[in-house]
């Protein structure tokens, strides 16, 4: 039997609902289970961001159709300082704002 090692991410981001520019309202996500992964979830700014300072790994990237529980991976979902408030960005931004790059925008 091999030997089964844990996914290096805890949360798969597929799509982002922006309130306005700039700020996430939601993201549509896959949350890892154990071996598995969860249906669907939507995920509100706030938990996402208490899900990362938690520890828990998030990345970008898509579900790959009909291979069930296999992720084509992105870039890692950070937290940024903006003059004291919390961003959520996929990578160094010149930018106020959530940004989440390369994420299908709802």
């Amino acid at each position: 039997m091999p030997f089964l090692r844990r996914p290096k991410f805890d949360v798969v981001v597929v799509a982002v609902k922006y309130k306005e520019p700039g700020l996430i309202d939601w993201v549509r996500a896959f949350e890892r289970r154990g071996a598995t992964w969860s249906d669907r979830r939507m995920i509100r700014r706030g938990e996402l961001l208490d899900r990362i300072r938690a520890g828990e790994r998030v990345v970008t990237g898509e579900r790959i159709r009909y291979e069930a529980s296999t992720f084509k991976t992105g870039e890692a979902v950070l937290i940024e300082d903006n003059n004291g408030n919390p961003v959520l960005v996929t990578a160094a931004v010149n930018g106020s704002g959530d940004a989440l790059q390369n994420v299908p925008i709802l």
